[in-house]
């Protein structure tokens, strides 16, 4: 099967599409005889990725849910949304986010759900759903602190890619949050992080910072840092120049 979809692959540059599709056929008419499961699902992987570069997208969806592993359902959905995204078919590549987070916080092991629903979120984001991006966020566990620690990240890596879309809104509001989850797990370091990233924000876009944002951040420094006398002390540097 690997040989057949790396010959159809080659049709595909040389722009030959009905000697592609012929390989394809016989690629997809040969992985009934895979026993592995895994082993199986990668293969499909593949030959629905070149039925989307055949511009045969049909075709690439019937055969994306034949495949059984639920990692590679996911991987496949997100690489397929991608390719949506960049030929600008956006509802199309939010079905598959959204076909890919139905099965994502399915998954029993947490560290492959975190990670799927970080390229997820991440796939929403680029895709222009900024509100879709933080609800995936919300299926992250609350436990154990490495997750929470991890949720705190990803948010910050989200309100990266806002920032550079010119979202600042939604950046401000992925920043708090990542605030909020640095808090949780304790990480001085990933507090501070995105707290420099989020006066940066406030500076950017010359906003005041809310008193409620301000009391909120307060309390977090508080109850999980309060030791730590820089933090205070940025709080107090914070107010002033925003005022």
């Amino acid at each position: 099967v690997e040989a057949l979809t790396n010959i159809s692959d080659k049709y595909i540059l040389m722009g030959d599409k009905e000697k592609a599709s012929e390989v394809l056929l016989l690629a997809l008419g040969s992985v009934d005889s895979i026993d592995s499961k895994d082993l199986r699902s990668l293969r499909l992987k593949k030959i629905v990725i070149c039925y989307e570069k055949l511009g045969n997208s049909g075709k690439a969806i019937e055969v994306l849910y034949l495949i059984d592993e639920g990692k590679e359902k996911i991987e496949t959905l997100i690489e397929l949304s991608e390719i949506y995204r960049r030929n600008d078919k956006l509802e199309k590549s939010k079905k598959l986010l959204d076909d890919a987070s139905s099965i994502a916080i399915t998954i029993d092991h947490i560290a492959l759900r975190c990670l799927s629903l970080e390229k997820i979120a991440k796939g929403y984001v680029n895709a222009g759903y900024y509100d879709k991006a933080l609800e995936i966020c919300k299926n992250f566990d609350e436990k154990p602190v490495e997750v929470i620690a991890f949720k705190s990240e990803v948010l910050m890596g989200l309100a990266e890619i806002c920032i550079e879309a010119n979202q600042l809104e939604y950046a401000k509001k992925m920043l708090f949050q990542s605030l909020e989850n640095a808090s949780k797990a304790q990480s001085e370091v990933l507090f501070v992080q995105a707290l420099c990233e989020f006066e940066e924000i406030l500076q950017k876009a010359k906003w005041q910072i809310e008193e409620r944002d301000r009391v909120s951040l307060q309390r977090m420094i508080q109850y999980s840092f309060p030791k730590n006398e820089i933090l205070s002390g940025s709080m107090l540097s914070l107010g002033n120049e925003m005022k």
